[in-house]
């Protein structure tokens, strides 16, 4: 599922970007060029400190791992039932085809 995370959390990004660019989504809600640029250095510092903090969260993982419930696949069926649409992150407009 990890290796799943990195496609997704590139397209969050370049979703994110997009509604940035074009003043939807919740970066809209951050006025002007500083607004916007003030964001992107707090997402990166946020992202360098989960790189940084994975290997004890795995660590963590591992030791947990005897008390899980779900199985991989059972993670990955709720996961794909209950995601949440690209498209909401541009501005909650839905696209039509």
């Amino acid at each position: 599922l990890l290796w799943l995370n990195a496609g997704y959390y590139i397209a969050r990004l370049a979703a994110g970007m997009w509604a940035g660019a074009t003043g939807r989504g919740e970066v809209g809600r951050f006025p002007g060029l500083t607004g916007k640029l003030r964001l992107a250095r707090a997402i990166w510092r946020a992202n360098l400190e989960a790189l940084w903090m994975t290997p004890l969260t795995l660590r963590k993982r591992r030791a947990l791992r005897p008390l899980r419930r779900l199985s991989a696949s059972e993670t990955t069926a709720l996961l794909r039932k209950h995601q949440v649409p690209l498209w909401t992150m541009m501005g909650g407009v839905k696209r039509s085809k």
